[in-house]
Order: C-alpha cells, then structure tokens, then sequence
C-alpha cells in the first residue's frame, strides 16, 4: 500500500490534491494519511512513516506557502518528485442564517489573505482567526451559529454544513501549486528547486 501524507483533517485542499496525485496509481493501492500540519506531514515521509508528501507550497495570489519552504529547509533526505497546480475556490461556511449574523470567521491564514476584499467589503468588523488548515474549524461549527469558516465546499458537503457564499476569493484565477515530496531521487523534469544560504550575511 502507498501511503501519502497531507495536511488534514477531512476536507481540506491539501487532501484533495493528495487525491489528485492518488489517483496516478491502480485503485485501491494507496491509503491518504492526514497530519495535523504540514511539519508533520513533511516528517511523516522524511521519517519512512508515508512513501510521500503533498503540500502547498505557493498560492497565486498568497504568495509562497512559508511553513511548507521552512521545514524543507530543515530537512535532508527528501526531494520534489512532481509539481502540480490546482483551482482554488474558497466558501464562507456557517450556520448562521445570514452573512451579517457572523461573528467569527476561522480559516488557514492563506485562504483569508485570499479573500482579503470580500471580507472588508461584504465582513468588515468580523473577528478573523487563524487556524491550523481550512478544514480545522468546520466540525466546530455546529456548536456556534455565530461563526463561520473560509473552506472549499469540498469540505462543507463532508461536514454537512451550508454554504452561504461561494466563490468569496478575490481572484477568480486563483491557484495553488503543491509539491509531491518523496525520499527517492527525482531524475527528471523541466525545473530545479535549489535552496541555499550565505556564509556571511
């Protein structure tokens, strides 16, 4: 069984480019394996637990994914195996009633840089709270129908949880480019990742 590690839990874009990439294999010969944040999910393959690892690494709009180039930084032993890039889309999730009943909204700190616009324009004075992936927040939500969450409706129809809009990023081109990361060599390709630092600064 090939295993493959993402940034969970259920429901988040992570997982679904981790399907993505499952599906390059015969069915049923690989198991998703969801990791509390991207650290450990890049330690799970560096580590032997999971033969790969996908993770964002830059976003259209967000810019480059800082957690994903930091721990790859740290580690030795792991090497990009493929490059791929998906459409984002982001909803606001909840079970208010109506947009104005929200108080709260929770969301990975790139999907609200995504919406940044729509926020101030349609959510000016919401309190906005990081959270660890954008799926983190949805179980939660139906405990408070004052607050909502920025995820994709992928992850809203896992919850069975209502959309009450879609799409709210920015930029309908919006993008994510995830990595497939691998303990195997990469022999081939059209691109080279290199990361290097200064002896004096």
């Amino acid at each position: 069984m090939i295993s493959i590690a993402h940034l969970g839990p259920t429901g988040t874009f992570s997982e679904l480019a981790a399907a993505a990439f499952a599906n390059n294999f015969e069915p049923d010969t690989t198991a998703l394996k969801a990791y509390s944040t991207i650290a450990q999910a890049i330690y799970a393959t560096v580590e032997g637990e999971t033969q790969f690892c996908v993770v964002p690494v830059e976003n259209s709009i967000g810019g480059g994914v800082t957690i994903t180039l930091d721990t790859l930084w740290e580690v030795d032993d792991i090497h990009v195996q493929q490059s791929f890039t998906l459409p984002v889309q982001h909803a606001l999730i909840s079970e208010a009633s109506s947009v104005g009943d929200i108080q709260t909204i929770y969301s990975h700190p790139q999907a609200l840089a995504q919406c940044r616009e729509w926020l101030a324009k349609h959510l000016p004075k919401v309190n906005l709270v990081r959270a660890s992936s954008t799926a983190e927040p949805l179980p939660k939500l139906k405990q408070d129908n004052s607050a909502a969450a920025i995820a994709s409706p992928w992850g809203a129809k896992i919850y069975d949880l209502p959309v009450l809009a879609h799409p709210i990023n920015d930029y309908a081109d919006n993008y994510t480019r995830f990595w497939i990361l691998g303990r195997q060599l990469s022999t081939g390709g059209q691109y080279t990742s290199l990361a290097f630092s200064l002896v004096r600064n």
